[in-house]
């Protein structure tokens, strides 16, 4: 039986070394002393455990811009024989009761737009909502993720104590694709499975619009690099330009081999 707890020892910081090592291909990201001495100035980290086992992890450092003061998550991470069993979802619910209890009313966090479940249980269970693009923002990586690709990401604002988000949180599933919002990219199939993104539509100023991605990204890369980065270009392109123009991203529909972003206009 897994349990969620909220990180609070030194002693439990340095049980997350090895799991960051497993996650990341060897890499230490947060060494203990650093994740210690964040947690004890404002920062949140909550843990699965299996047993004693640290099996995931979620955490958050204080963050401030002027007089605003919020928390920013800057790492969820599950071992990979733990993927699938709603963990991610149950951190960030964690997350969620912990920021609450310390006052925050506001958690940001950033994830790359073309990660179809990361997407999902940020948009579409969390209720989180895109507010901005930030260009190639961890500069080049050698992750399996992030390798050969510039690491975009759009900047997600959750507001942990607001009516919607608690919504959000209760509903059973997006539900289907709305009809009849105009799409901002077209996409075409190719042998071998693969998806062609046509040049995005930057003309649009309808109060909701579509902007779709792969399900399978990863599967795609693999396929064919090149065309990878050709959509993380096109898409670049789109969220830059609609994010920059008072468009939020609010919700992401599933599909078969594509799914599909809905923004609508602040």
């Amino acid at each position: 039986m897994l349990r969620i707890a909220r990180v609070t020892t030194l002693q439990e910081c340095a049980a997350l070394e090895p799991l960051q090592r497993e996650v990341w291909s060897g890499h230490l990201v947060l060494a203990a002393p650093h994740l210690f001495a964040s947690i004890t100035c404002g920062g949140i980290i909550v843990a699965a455990y299996d047993g004693e086992r640290p099996v995931g992890f979620c955490y958050g450092f204080p963050a401030r811009k002027r007089w605003s003061v919020w928390l920013h998550s800057h790492m969820l991470a599950v071992l990979p024989p733990y993927r699938g069993r709603d963990l991610g979802f149950g951190l960030k619910l964690a997350q969620r009761q912990a920021a609450l209890e310390d006052e925050y009313s506001v958690v940001s966090w950033t994830f790359d737009p073309l990660q179809y479940v990361n997407a999902r249980l940020n948009l579409a269970r969390l209720g989180a909502v895109g507010t901005a693009y930030l260009v190639d923002y961890y500069g080049p990586m050698d992750d399996p993720m992030n390798r050969g690709l510039p690491t975009d990401r759009i900047l997600l604002e959750w507001s942990v104590a607001s009516a919607a988000v608690a919504e959000r949180i209760a509903r059973p599933s997006a539900g289907p694709e709305p009809v009849g919002v105009a799409v901002i990219n077209r996409i075409t199939p190719e042998r071998a499975g693969n998806l062609q993104c046509a040049a995005p539509d930057l003309s649009l100023t309808h109060p909701q619009l579509l902007l779709r991605i792969p399900t399978d990204f990863a599967a795609l890369r693999g396929r064919d690099p090149g065309l990878a980065r050709d959509w993380r270009l096109k898409t670049r392109q789109a969220f830059s330009h609609y994010l920059g123009t008072r468009y939020r991203a609010v919700d992401l529909f599933p599909g078969r081999d594509t799914c599909t972003y809905l923004l609508e206009k602040a």
